[in-house]
């Protein structure tokens, strides 16, 4: 929905995403650590997954997006016509 759709959100969450990947890690280190703790996650393989994962989707997502940007609509157009609906034109 960030590349295909116009929305008038598409800008503000393209723009939050955008901001993950320009902020460094270390500036939320100290807040990471006591949210870690609180939970429990210290020294857990699920702390570390959690972690890495929050780190790196905004970066995916904006790379998902350029991608899906650059294909062309027409795709989009013959996959309606077949009859598919738009989670199989994602998808698929």
């Amino acid at each position: 929905p960030l590349s295909r759709y116009r929305l008038g959100w598409n800008a503000i969450m393209l723009g939050l995403f955008l901001s993950g990947i320009m902020l460094p890690i270390r500036l939320a280190s100290v807040e990471l650590f006591t949210s870690m703790r609180n939970l429990g996650l210290l020294d857990s393989l699920t702390g570390l997954i959690l972690v890495y994962s929050a780190i790196r989707i905004p970066f995916a997502v904006f790379i998902f997006a350029n991608f899906m940007r650059v294909l062309p609509s027409e795709l989009d157009e013959a996959a309606r016509m077949d009859g598919a609906g738009e989670a199989r034109i994602l998808f698929q």
